[in-house]
């Protein structure tokens, strides 16, 4: 990570849950998530959370007809993630959903700007990954 020091305190990674990988790579590597919300049939479900449709469950729907609406993730939800973590005295590396297909990015990196803006000595460094999904989590392994 040439040009990006953070060398002050320990750091988490943090993605979102559009890289795909399956939650047990990110248990199993100790990286956060900040969760992308969609609606279904009239139903909103966030992505990876455990009362969510199983990937069964989600392409049944979708055979059947269904088709799935996506959001950006909110300003709160990332300050808020962001703000736990730098709390605990620990910096941040995020690898974000490419900014040219979501405007998630430009409200992660508000949203990290206001939570550095607060902590002053806190690091939350946002990359946009220029991917998606198997691209974006190629990057993050």
């Amino acid at each position: 990570m040439k040009g990006i020091i953070m060398e002050k305190r320990q750091y988490v990674i943090i993605t979102d849950t559009t890289t795909d990988m399956g939650i047990e790579y990110y248990k199993e590597n100790n990286v956060q998530l900040l969760y992308f919300h969609y609606t279904m049939d009239d139903e909103e479900h966030v992505q990876y959370m455990e009362s969510d449709l199983s990937v069964k469950e989600f392409y049944d729907r979708v055979r059947a007809g269904s088709m799935p609406k996506t959001s950006q993730v909110a300003y709160e939800d990332a300050f808020n993630l962001f703000e736990s973590v730098v709390k605990e005295d620990k910096d941040i590396f995020y690898l974000s959903f490419s900014g040219a297909l979501s405007g998630s990015y430009q409200t992660i990196t508000m949203a990290a700007n206001d939570v550095m803006e607060k902590y002053h000595d806190s690091i939350v460094k946002v990359i946009d990954s220029v991917s998606a999904c198997g691209g974006e989590g190629l990057l993050l392994d």
